[in-house]
């Protein structure tokens, strides 16, 4: 049976309102937080084309099946990781034979594995000795998604099951996978108008883009819009969910949940975004909320968007902050929203300076990143603490490589050092380095994580369908057999970094 927990008893769902100061000091000293709600780590294969992600389609904040390489060098009898997704402070893996398989913390039961215990940060919990999530008889996952303190999986039969910390998602005061009994087929698919195709989730919402293409959204908070239903009615997911109205009669192709706004790459390359928009969230050159989908984002040059990322908090703050990145045709990468590091083209600490919130930010006027001479993106992924000015970016470069900037309190770009990037637009273009994972080591997808404080972490899938991660590591979020922070000190990175045993 299910476990019931005080209200607010789990930081991941504490909604903050007022004393931001306060909050920080909690959430600081209470836990970690590994995956933006997303944060995500998933592969599109309709996006892939160019694209990292490799389990959904190619873009995301979730990493994906690797596009090819040696399958022996994988190690388990050929198999892959198809997609990882990064949660609050534990990480999931999908691998190419259908079986999830979650680390790090799980206070929750946010692992699916039966009880509270933190998997990846001793010895011999990895490998063989990691159970793989039980999704009910003769069921595998074509996709998976996290939340702060929850993982949801689209099974092969089109249906999404959800474990760990259920309130932010469904509003059941409830955890769910921490306890012997709970997972397999005791665990109930969610209610939902009908099959699923893909699955993306955001801080407290998710969203489902339906086999006949219509996109739904469920949330046990729409404070600011942000399931786009034209109202701030939470709506916990239902068979009657209603689906959400694109411009022009536009599909999604790839829906991006935050904490307090979505955003969404249309059928015909554009992007439209909802819900909070105060910090240019939305790129419409104000400050305003809209409460349906809108758009499209003007990007400049008329060029379509192949690989999109949002960022999300991991609270519901009283003063929400949100940015987005998209790769556009050609391999621009182009960021709006919340001012920091993050955005990649410098910012002044302690000035509001955000983009897409005043007129004359977007369009041509909206730099790309310096990623260096004739570098071309292919995906992109993005990542938020709770500190101000804590986000980080990570894009896939054509050749291969990853290149990320933002903050780096914990070694979280990967550069052996804690200096950020991109704060200083000296330290973008050639001179930012690319992450040194190993030689000959190239990269698919990559996945970056949400965090209470600046412990972001990162993953990558390689084109031989390993695993690599590195940053803040306390709950074992790395999958490495400790709680060794990887990438703050040099000799860290490179061939050092092991790969995550997962088989």
């Amino acid at each position: 049976m299910t476990t019931t927990r005080p209200a607010f008893s789990r930081l991941g769902t504490v909604t903050c309102f007022g004393a931001l100061l306060a909050v920080l000091a909690a959430c600081s000293s209470a836990a970690t937080d590994a995956g933006a709600p997303g944060s995500s780590g998933l592969v599109e294969p309709e996006q892939q084309g160019p694209t990292a992600d490799v389990s959904k389609g190619g873009d995301a904040n979730d990493a994906g099946a690797p596009s090819g390489g040696n399958t022996k060098d994988a190690g388990g009898a050929g198999l892959r990781v198809v997609q990882v997704a990064l949660g609050g402070g534990h990480t999931c893996a999908l691998l190419s034979d259908g079986r999830v398989k979650c680390w790090g913390l799980n206070r929750a039961g946010q692992l699916g594995l039966g009880d509270e215990e933190n998997r990846g940060d001793g010895p011999a919990e990895m490998g063989a000795a990691l159970p793989a999530v039980d999704l009910g008889p003769g069921r595998t996952a074509k996709e998976i998604a996290v939340l702060v303190q929850s993982t949801c999986a689209l099974l092969d039969d089109g249906t999404v099951k959800c474990w760990g910390e259920r309130r932010g998602l469904t509003g059941e005061d409830i955890d769910v996978g921490e306890a012997p009994g709970q997972m397999g087929a005791a665990l109930a698919p969610l209610p939902l108008p009908g099959r699923a195709k893909h699955l993306f989730a955001g801080f407290q919402h998710a969203c489902v883009i339906l086999e006949d293409d219509t996109t739904r959204c469920f949330g046990a908070v729409n404070d600011f819009g942000q399931l786009g239903v034209g109202d701030k009615t939470a709506r916990p997911p239902s068979t009657t969910l209603a689906p959400l109205a694109f411009p022009g009669g536009r599909k999604a192709r790839e829906v991006r949940p935050g904490t307090t706004h979505t955003c969404a790459r249309l059928d015909d390359g554009t992007v439209s975004c909802w819900g909070d928009g105060n910090e240019g969230e939305l790129g419409t050159g104000t400050k305003t909320t809209a409460l349906v989908p809108g758009g499209p984002v003007d990007l400049g040059g008329g060029k379509r968007v192949v690989s999109l990322a949002t960022s999300a908090q991991p609270v519901l703050a009283s003063v929400p902050h949100g940015y987005n990145c998209a790769v556009l045709e050609g391999g621009d990468v182009k960021c709006w929203g919340y001012g920091s590091a993050g955005l990649g083209i410098g910012y002044v600490p302690n000035s509001l300076a955000n983009r897409g919130d005043e007129p004359g930010e977007m369009g041509d006027a909206l730099p790309a990143v310096a990623l260096g001479a004739g570098q071309r993106a292919v995906s992109i992924a993005v990542g938020m603490g709770l500190t101000p000015y804590a986000t980080m970016s990570c894009a896939v470069l054509e050749n291969g490589s990853v290149k990320c900037w933002g903050k780096n309190a914990f070694g979280t770009l990967g550069m052996g050092d804690t200096l950020p990037r991109g704060e200083d637009p000296a330290t973008m273009g050639n001179a930012l380095a690319p992450i040194d994972l190993g030689p000959g080591v190239k990269v698919s997808a990559v996945a970056v994580s949400t965090s209470y404080g600046e412990r972001l972490s990162a993953c990558a899938v390689t084109t031989d369908g390993r695993l690599k991660c590195w940053g803040f590591n306390k709950d074992g979020q790395l999958g490495l057999g400790d709680t060794v922070i990887r990438g703050a000190s040099p000799g860290q990175m490179g061939a050092a970094l092991p790969y995550v045993d997962l088989w």
